[in-house]
């Protein structure tokens, strides 16, 4: 039998797997978790909506998705579980989740259950433009050459202001 490596990649709405040969980058199998609360309009538990240009996700369905695209493409492959040799995981690197020092998610603790700002921001989360607009200023006035790379303005999609949008915001979540 040949070594196998796994590709798990979490999209916008889904999350997917592929197990492919180590010795011939054949795609053996591949695997698509659709997330069950996709992007939420409210947070579980709460009857208010979430404003309209937030995007945020529950952090269960990545762990669901994980475990589930894992588990099918090595069973519908046949392979053995021991002949894999690695996982690779990609997503979008402005998406991001507040966790404490242990690593476990804010959002799971009774505290912050509720603070959508201890909540997995995706990366079309969109909150943050007031952020975005000081920043874009003040990179403006000190003539910052980051701006000539990116259309002269930067992106409520960027990691930056949603950091800027926590602290302002939720001063308790960004401290903790």
């Amino acid at each position: 039998m040949g070594k196998y490596v796994i590709g798990l990649d979490y999209g916008t709405l889904s999350a997917r797997a592929v197990l492919v040969s180590v010795d011939s980058g054949e795609v053996i199998e591949e695997s698509i978790y659709p997330y069950p609360h996709g992007i939420l309009s409210a947070l579980p538990g709460s009857a208010g909506e979430l404003p309209a240009d937030y995007a945020l996700q529950e952090i269960d369905d990545y762990v669901d998705a994980m475990y589930h695209t894992i588990c099918s493409v090595v069973q519908k492959s046949g392979r053995r579980a021991e002949d894999i040799i690695g996982i690779g995981i990609d997503a979008t690197s402005s998406t991001f989740l507040p966790l404490l020092e242990n690593g476990e998610p804010l959002c799971k603790t009774e505290k912050f259950r509720a603070n959508p700002h201890a909540q997995l921001k995706l990366w079309k989360h969109h909150g943050a433009q007031s952020q975005v607009d000081r920043i874009t200023e003040l990179a403006g006035k000190r003539r910052e050459k980051f701006l000539m790379r990116c259309g002269g303005k930067v992106n409520a999609e960027w990691m930056l202001p949603k950091l800027m949008e926590v602290a302002g915001k939720a001063p308790d979540v960004y401290d903790w």
